[in-house]
Order: structure tokens, then C-alpha cells, then sequence
């Protein structure tokens, strides 16, 4: 009787995990989460926003790409990202979670109701999306007042010695924090604690501090993590860092295997660990404030390893004044540090259709990421791309430094001298006092050299046209007339026996046939090169519609494929000619407008994808672009076909080639 019962309510509980498995299925928490926040609702153009990206993704799953939300109207002025894992087991097994804090710093450009884009998260060949956001922008001076940070009470470092509540501070022990002092840099009880020395049975500190703590806008401050300890200890893990909220962030040190160093604090002997060290630049002035930093403590060795603690540094408060008055017009305030900017040009003369590269220079020390360079205006008849820029960031000293280089091309569409404006470079030196910061370097003006190019060159050669016949202008008889006849009276009288003259008559013709024979024999050589051409017109069509049909091809290929066609068509080189110059040659030979429009616009397609970058992100790149060329340029050739060019003088219609 008991054993069938037993059965009973073992199948009983069979069917009940079986019936509901689908209602837990239904009400689980879906692998992916992405929450969106604002600061505030409402800013204005004189402040900066705050927006928070929360990404939590369940089951251990990667995160393949992330697109934060943008709006036009604002500028991103600083980010830092922080990270943590969590692992928890239950009546199912193990469930993971890994949770990505992405804050953003936002400048508005524009007054007015702006809805950001839904963050998007790619994972396991997904898309998942977050809330969209909206915020208000009203003019400088109408938004709210900045509100400062609450009073938050210091926490207990022997709150979670053994994971409960451990020992409790004497009273008055957890005080207000010590003044800024350049030795607190490697004391961190001077920040923890009021008295300087932590209580005699904590044996794990993680003490978070910085080594300044009132700085001017965008000036350097240096935050390090470390870890004290009186015990043994295996292992660290689960570091979270703060978010940083109004600070751009740059990575320092970070040591892959920590090495520990003995250090004497409060008359206490501990273990002192480097764990991370950060460059923070602040984007906003007030009073900011860096929450706590975490981190998980494996303590113990042989038997008694793997006993974890957690522990948790105190929060720090930053003071950041505004930069002094003074400023230049329209200076960039991202613009802080000690920086060197050169101008330079490769090469310094080109032919024409023939590229030059600009190279703008910035050198130094301070927040690399966040600078401005100077633009350079419109040239007329010299076409120009987006610029490229390339960071090399590097540690000076513990100082964030590096080297940013912006590379302009640009194109002469003439000839002729292009003289390239002076440009200004401004920028804030924290270490002159006040007003006496501001520096600021001018380049000098840059000469652009273009030169004539193979084709131009040629349309100026001898029969074009233009010039005079060189043997023409040149050519004087070598005797008077008068004399020249005299000469032949005189021979007159005096003539040979006619059998005498047969070896001479048969001398006189032998140069008459030794240039047949060369008249004969260059006329051979023109007709073989004009059915080598006529082949290479007839096959042109083939050859260019292959090239374009390449998955492999280039912008440059694809360029190359028309110019080939058209060639090999005309009997004529075509690269060298600027845009207009080419669209007059192809009217010239009887091409209409509307094909030589479309060829233009192939080619002009392909220079731009040659020399300027590719569009990033989800939706856009070179693959796109390329196909749009390639349909552009077939389009092009079709109906350059159509037309049935072949070589041969102009036929009137164009205007010409210019000289």
C-alpha cells in the first residue's frame, strides 16, 4: 500500500514538472534586456546630458555588435563602459548573466523635441532592441538648475568581511574625507578614513582614489584602484568599475598578473596591489562624483582556498572648474593639455587629376580622443574629400599622450598655383595660470603646385592646332635662284658621253627605290596598327564588361575599366584629363550629354570611394557602395556602346579640349 503511493505521487510530480515546463518557458526572462535612460528630460544648450545604456544578456551568450542610440542633434563628448558577471545556482542549474554599462556624455547642438534611435544589441544572429528615448533642448540659460549630488554615507569596508554583516565601526570612526594631499596618493586610509588608520581585524581593503581632487575642465586626473591585504590571497574577480558619469575615461595600466609590494600603513604591514589605473578627463564643470568600485576576493590557500569576500572602495568627489575667462572665439573646450600642431603637404606639385595629401598634425599631452583641429575651407578648382584621422595613443609618464594625424586629399581639376589658407589650432594649458592658458599655433600658407598632365600635354604638340611647324620656320634655300641657273648653263656645255652616263643614271635611282621601298614598308606597319586598333575597338566592349563584372575589382578597377574602354574606342589616352576636359572629348566624338553625364558621375563615384573613408556601422560599407559603382559604371558602358565610338578626328559638336 505504501509503495503504490509512493508510485503515485512520484508520477504525480512527473506530470506536474511536465505541465508546467511550458509555463516557465513562458514567464522566463528573455536572453536579452537593453533599458535607456536619461539624467533629465529637459537641458539646455549650455549643459550636458547624461544617457545610460543597460545591456544584460542571459545564457552566457556573446555580444556580436551594439548600436547606441544617436540623434543628429547630439554630440557625443564622452563615454566610458563598465562590465560585471554574475552566476547563481538553483533548482535548474547554473544561471549566468553578464550585464554591459555604457554611459554617455551628450552635448546638444540645436534647440527643440528630439527622439533618440533604440539601442540595438546583435547576439546568437538576433537583433534586439531597447526603448527609444525622448528629450527637450531649450535655449542656454532655460534649462534646470544642475542639482547637486546627494550626501551619500560612507560605507563600512567590514561590512562583508564573511559575507554577512561582520564587524561594525566604532562610532565616529567612518568620517568626513581628509583634504587633498599629494601623499594620498599611495594612502588610502587617508581618503577611507578620518583618523588615517583602519581598524586592527580588516585584513582586505580595495581603495579607489585620485590625485587631484579640483581640476579645470578637461584637465587630467588619474584614478587608481588598488588592493590592500593582510591575508593570502588566490585570486580576484568580478571588478566592476564605476560608470564615471561626466568624466571621459582612458585606460593607463592595467596588469594581467598582479605583482604585490609591501607597503607600511597606520603602523600596519599590508600587501599592496595595482589593479587598474584610469586617465578621467571631466566634460562638464560642477561638483562630479566617481561612484564605488567592486571586486570579489578569493582568500585562503592549500585547503582553505577559495574563501571569497567582497569588498567595495568608497565613492570620491571631484571639484571641476570652468576654463577662465578669456577665451578665443569659438574655442573648442575639449581642447585642454600640452600640444604641438604642424601643417604639411605630399606632394607639393602634382599634375592635374593627380591627388595631394594634406597632413594636420597634433602632438602632446591630454584627452587625444576629445580634440578639434581646424578645418580647412573650399578651394575653388581643387577637389577635396572627407578627411581620414588616425589616433596613436600612448602613456607618457602616467599621462594620457599621443599623436592624432587628419590627412585631406585633394584633387586639381587645372593648372595653375592653389595657395592653402593658413590654419589656427587653439588650445587650454592647465598648468599657465588663468587667462594665460590659452595658446594657440598658425600654420603658414601652403602652395599647391598642378601641372599639366600626359594628356593635357598632348593636345599642345605640333598638328593639334596650337604652335607653329617647327621645319617650317626654320627652312632658308642654300643658293640664290640666279646662281642656281648659271650653274646648270655651264654643266650644259659640258655633257658627258650618253654609255658613259648609265652608270651614273643607274646610281641616281638607287635612292629613289630605297624610299618606295621605305614608303612601302611604313604604309605595311599603318595598316597592321589600324586593324591592331580596329581589334582593340572591337574587343573593348568585352574586355571593360568582364573587368566590371569582377567580384574582386576595386574602385580603382572599375575607374580603369571605363578609361580602358574608352581608349582602346578612341585611340586616345583619357586618364590624364580633368572632368571637364573629358566631357568635352567624349561630345566631341559624338557622344550626347546624357551618356557622357552618367559616365562622369561613374567615375566621379569611384574616385570618391578610392580616396576618401568608408561609411561604419550597421547598414553601411564599402560592400554597399561598390555595387552602386559597378551598376553606375555598366550603365555608363551600355551606352557608350550604343554610341559606336571609333577613332577619328573630332566631329564639331563638342566644344573641344581645353589647352
Amino acid at each position: 500500500m505504501r509503495r503504490s503511493l509512493s508510485q503515485s505521487l512520484s508520477a504525480g510530480l512527473v506530470v506536474a514538472v511536465v505541465l508546467c515546463a511550458p509555463l516557465r518557458a513562458a514567464y522566463a526572462a528573455p536572453p536579452v534586456s537593453i533599458e535607456t535612460t536619461f539624467d533629465q528630460d529637459i537641458a539646455g544648450l549650455d549643459q550636458t546630458l547624461a544617457l545610460t545604456v543597460t545591456i544584460t544578456v542571459h545564457g552566457g551568450q556573446s555580444i556580436d555588435q551594439i548600436e547606441l542610440p544617436h540623434a543628429a542633434a547630439l554630440q557625443v563628448v564622452g563615454t566610458s563602459k563598465s562590465e560585471q558577471s554574475r552566476f547563481s545556482m538553483g533548482p535548474s542549474g547554473v544561471d549566468s548573466s553578464h550585464t554591459t554599462l555604457i554611459r554617455l556624455s551628450l552635448r546638444p547642438l540645436q534647440a527643440g523635441n528630439f527622439t533618440l534611435s533604440p539601442a540595438q544589441v546583435v547576439t546568437g544572429g538576433h537583433i534586439y532592441r531597447g526603448n527609444a528615448v525622448h528629450v527637450k533642448i531649450v535655449a542656454a540659460g532655460q534649462g534646470p538648475a544642475p542639482q547637486a549630488p546627494a550626501p551619500r554615507q560612507q560605507q563600512n569596508p567590514f561590512g562583508n568581511f564573511f559575507g554577512g554583516g561582520g564587524f561594525q565601526a566604532p562610532p565616529g570612526f567612518l568620517g568626513p574625507q581628509a583634504p587633498a594631499d599629494p601623499s594620498d596618493e599611495e594612502d588610502p586610509f587617508a581618503q577611507l578614513f578620518s583618523g588615517g588608520r583602519a581598524a586592527g581585524g580588516e585584513d582586505v581593503i580595495l581603495g579607489a582614489n585620485v590625485d587631484k581632487r579640483q581640476v579645470t575642465l578637461g584637465q587630467q586626473i588619474t584614478y587608481t584602484i588598488r588592493l590592500y591585504t593582510r591575508a593570502d590571497v588566490s585570486e580576484f574577480s568580478d571588478l566592476k568599475l564605476p560608470g564615471f558619469d561626466g568624466f571621459w575615461g582612458e585606460d593607463l595600466e592595467t596588469p594581467t598578473r598582479p605583482t604585490p609590494h609591501m607597503q607600511t600603513l597606520g603602523g600596519v604591514p599590508y600587501e599592496v596591489y595595482l589593479i587598474k589605473k584610469k586617465a578621467l578627463f571631466a566634460d562638464r564643470a560642477g561638483v562630479l562624483t566617481i561612484e564605488p568600485a567592486q571586486i570579489d576576493v578569493s582568500v585562503g590557500l592549500g585547503f582553505f582556498r577559495g574563501h571569497k569576500v567582497h569588498r567595495e572602495s568608497t565613492p570620491l568627489t571631484i571639484t571641476v572648474q570652468p576654463l577662465p575667462q578669456g577665451a578665443p572665439a569659438a574655442f573648442p573646450a575639449t581642447n585642454v593639455g600640452q600640444w604641438r600642431f604642424t601643417a604639411s603637404l605630399s606632394p607639393a606639385s602634382v599634375p592635374v587629376g593627380e591627388p595631394a595629401t594634406l597632413s594636420l598634425v597634433v602632438e602632446g599631452q591630454g584627452n587625444l580622443h576629445g580634440l578639434t583641429l581646424p578645418s580647412v575651407p573650399a578651394i575653388p578648382g581643387l577637389r577635396s574629400y572627407d578627411p581620414t584621422s588616425t589616433d596613436k595613443p600612448v602613456v607618457q609618464g602616467g599621462s594620457f599622450a599621443g599623436r592624432r594625424q587628419v590627412d585631406l586629399i585633394f584633387i586639381p581639376q587645372r593648372t595653375g598655383d592653389f595657395e592653402l589658407p593658413p590654419l589656427t589650432f587653439q588650445w587650454f594649458d592647465p598648468q599657465q595660470p588663468g587667462g594665460a592658458g590659452y595658446q594657440s599655433t598658425t600654420t603658414p600658407k601652403i602652395i599647391l603646385h598642378a601641372s599639366a598632365g600626359i594628356a593635357s600635354a598632348a593636345a599642345g604638340t605640333p598638328g593639334s592646332g596650337s604652335g607653329q611647324n617647327v621645319l617650317e620656320s626654320a627652312y632658308r634655300p642654300l643658293h640664290e635662284r640666279a646662281a642656281l641657273l648659271d650653274d646648270c648653263r655651264r654643266g650644259a656645255r659640258h655633257l658627258p658621253d650618253p654609255l658613259s652616263a648609265v652608270p651614273t643614271a643607274f646610281g641616281f635611282g638607287i635612292p629613289p627605290a630605297l624610299l618606295g621601298g621605305v614608303w612601302l614598308t611604313a604604309m605595311l606597319r599603318a595598316r597592321r596598327q589600324r586593324g591592331a586598333s580596329a581589334q582593340r575597338g572591337r574587343r573593348a566592349y568585352r574586355v571593360a564588361r568582364q573587368k566590371l563584372r569582377n567580384d574582386l575589382a576595386s574602385p580603382a578597377d572599375l575607374a580603369q575599366a571605363l578609361f580602358g574602354y574608352l581608349e582602346d574606342r578612341l585611340g586616345e589616352p583619357m586618364a590624364g584629363l580633368t572632368f571637364p576636359d573629358l566631357r568635352a572629348r567624349l561630345i566631341s566624338r559624338g557622344v550626347e550629354e546624357s551618356t557622357a553625364r552618367s559616365t562622369l558621375q561613374a567615375i566621379e563615384l569611384a574616385e570618391s570611394l578610392r580616396y576618401q573613408p568608408m561609411p561604419s556601422g550597421p547598414g553601411a560599407g564599402s560592400g554597399r557602395d561598390l555595387g552602386k559603382l559597378k551598376a553606375m559604371a555598366e550603365f555608363a558602358l551600355e551606352a557608350l556602346e550604343r554610341t559606336a565610338l571609333s577613332p577619328g578626328k573630332p566631329s564639331g559638336t563638342g566644344t573641344g579640349v581645353a589647352a
